[in-house]
């Protein structure tokens, strides 16, 4: 049996272990002769050779013959004008020419590889009907909610789009397609939270963290982003976004002109704000600015949020850090619902909807609105305060 000692690593070459056994896989991306993108992987078992050392000169090898072969041959072929082009094809072209954040591809990807992709993934784009189309979503209706089915009709449409582009299709099949709405029971989405759910979560957090000064720098940071956005509403993305120059404590304000995210390119890094409204000066409360302050003060970074290995928190992270610790302290929360509460407080206190929609960086009052939740204490004292005529 080949030894697997702790080998030298190689570009393309993973190095795993299955059932106390050592295996190499030369895996890359390249783009075949049609111009799409394939990925190429090949597996070999380090007992199979004299050494782990030997089967990975092996792999590597073979690793330089294929990526030779496939990607510097200069010998691509053009596709027959009478070739029919699938419909994976044409999904695998929106992001060339629509091109969308990573995370969106992520998400596009998961709902293509769910509900398109079984039914008709190898079917020609050139023969897909408005029937095929309409098929996958009534598929949905009785299990899936109306979100559900509108991420798969938009899907389609990008699928038709690109085809169309290409030249592939001359017709649009999704002009025949009515979008169905789901059969599921509506529930009312609870988007409430108050101060005293927050301040469970905030010591849940430091409470269910590593008892080690990494571990409970970083959750502290997602502490300071809870207390930023209860007092200003602003959203996740946007306060992970802060740098130090961001906050001005003379003037009183807090500069909201980026955001953390994933751009085309890059996972987890400062780009644009969500719109050209979301660019706005956000008052600092007098509670707000003593918390700035200390947080400014622990932080080394120039960036707020940077945590002890040089990243930033991400989303996605924090997101799961706080449902984590929801579970554990037994409440129901997330992030956004402070910015529904911060919406809520102003409307339920008559600030007038246009200083609210521009606190919120909203691209109109209607959004601002649906924002707000009333109660049941504010329905039942409307309905005391009726006057019956």
């Amino acid at each position: 049996m080949a030894k697997t000692k702790k080998l030298r690593k190689e570009k393309y070459i993973k190095q795993k272990t299955v059932n106390g056994r050592l295996y190499l896989q030369v895996s890359f991306l390249y783009e075949d002769e049609y111009g799409f993108k394939q990925s190429y992987s090949k597996s070999f078992r380090a007992d199979d050779y004299e050494s782990a050392a030997a089967a990975l000169d092996v792999a590597c090898a073979h690793r330089d013959q294929m990526r030779t072969q496939l990607l510097h041959s200069g010998q691509k072929v053009r596709a027959r004008a009478d070739r029919k082009h699938t419909v994976d094809e044409a999904f695998m072209l929106i992001q060339q020419i629509f091109p969308k954040t990573l995370k969106t591809v992520k998400h596009r990807t998961i709902t293509y590889r769910n509900y398109i992709q079984p039914a008709v993934g190898n079917k020609p784009i050139e023969e897909i009907t408005g029937l095929d189309i309409q098929q996958t979503l009534n598929a949905m209706i009785t299990t899936k909610s109306d979100d559900n089915i509108g991420r798969v009709a938009t899907c389609w449409r990008y699928i038709i789009r690109a085809a169309a582009f290409t030249g592939w299709i001359s017709s649009d099949p999704m002009l025949q397609v009515v979008v169905p709405a789901s059969q599921l029971p509506h529930k009312k989405t609870d988007v409430s939270t108050d101060r005293e759910t927050l301040d469970k979560v905030i010591a849940g957090i430091r409470h269910y963290t590593k008892n080690n000064d990494r571990y409970k720098f970083n959750a502290e940071l997602i502490v300071y982003m809870l207390e930023i956005i209860y007092y200003t509403g602003i959203r996740p993305a946007e306060c992970l976004g802060l740098d130090k120059a961001d906050i001005d404590l003379d003037a009183g304000y807090i500069n909201i002109d980026t955001a953390q995210g994933s751009t085309t390119k890059e996972w987890n890094t400062q780009k644009a704000t969500k719109t050209k409204q979301s660019v706005r000066l956000e008052p600092i409360v007098p509670q707000l600015e003593p918390i700035l302050r200390q947080l400014i003060g622990i932080q080394p970074s120039e960036h707020l949020f940077m945590r002890c290995d040089d990243t930033v928190w991400s989303i996605d992270d924090v997101a799961n850090k706080i449902n984590y610790v929801s579970k554990r302290v037994g409440v129901d929360f997330n992030v956004y619902r402070l910015r529904h509460k911060f919406s809520t407080d102003l409307v339920t206190n008559n600030v007038d909807p246009r200083t609210i929609m521009e606190l919120m960086g909203h691209n109109n009052i209607n959004q601002t609105l649906d924002y707000a939740r009333s109660n049941d204490q504010l329905k039942k004292d409307a309905l005391k305060n009726r006057k019956y005529s």
